[in-house]
């Protein structure tokens, strides 16, 4: 009976983090249809509209004129805090993990979105932070520095494994596929998600092969990330 009463539980638990997988997705590809520069904040909140939401006022160096701000998150306190009181669950799928979406105006216009993930490793000793960031360049000096796509890896604070995606307005059809390439199915995975090339497979890819950055070895040696080592 007990054994049963369990696999009811964890039956339940790991749809809810189904769901939440399935409006993260849904979340990333609303997301993708935002325009830096041309979109309004009318449009924003319809395709932010079945989300939780804050607006507040926002400052950004990415947009230092920008004077609201609407956010919006996909996360379960619920499961969260089971997952933590209990990481054994985290052997079924149900690591704690969240990702939302940031954008900034200024005028009533687009001038900054994020769309980000995060999730601690499972021994909690380590963590993923992913974001992706659209924004318009002012200067033609910041445009030959960056160009319209552009990432960045980090470790900060020696333990939160941080991957930054930047692109432009005018960032080519190839650029923007590689920037919204997110696999989330490792949220639902046994284990929960691991590596950064899980989760930003393409962009990652892309930023060993054009930076010639050395990433860590437990990113380069996890089996997940095979085809980075062997680049």
């Amino acid at each position: 009976m007990i054994f049963a009463l369990i696999l009811v539980i964890a039956a339940i638990l790991t749809g809810i983090q189904w769901r939440n997988r399935a409006r993260a997705e849904s979340l990333l590809r609303q997301v993708e249809t935002i325009r830096v520069g041309g979109s309004t904040k009318s449009d924003v909140r319809r395709i932010f509209s079945g989300y939780p939401s804050e607006e507040f006022q926002a400052l950004s160096s990415l947009c230092p004129h920008a004077d609201s701000n609407l956010s919006v998150y996909v996360r379960s306190e619920f499961l969260n805090r089971i997952s933590n009181a209990l990481p054994q669950l985290r052997m079924i799928g149900l690591a704690p993990w969240g990702a939302g979406a940031t954008v900034l105006f200024e005028q009533g216009k687009v001038c900054n979105f994020d769309y980000s993930f995060g999730a601690p490793l499972p021994d909690k000793s380590q963590e993923l932070d992913v974001t992706l960031t659209g924004t318009l360049l002012e200067g033609e000096d910041s445009h030959v520095k960056f160009g319209s796509y552009w990432s960045r890896y980090s470790l900060v604070r020696g333990h939160i494994h941080s991957f930054k995606v930047h692109i432009s307005p005018d960032a080519i059809p190839d650029e923007r596929r590689k920037a919204f390439d997110f696999n989330l199915s490792c949220v639902s995975r046994v284990g929960g998600c691991r590596a950064i090339c899980e989760v930003m497979p393409s962009a990652l890819l892309d930023y060993q092969r054009t930076e010639g950055s050395r990433l860590p070895p437990e990113e380069l040696n996890d089996p997940r990330c095979k085809h980075l080592a062997e680049q």
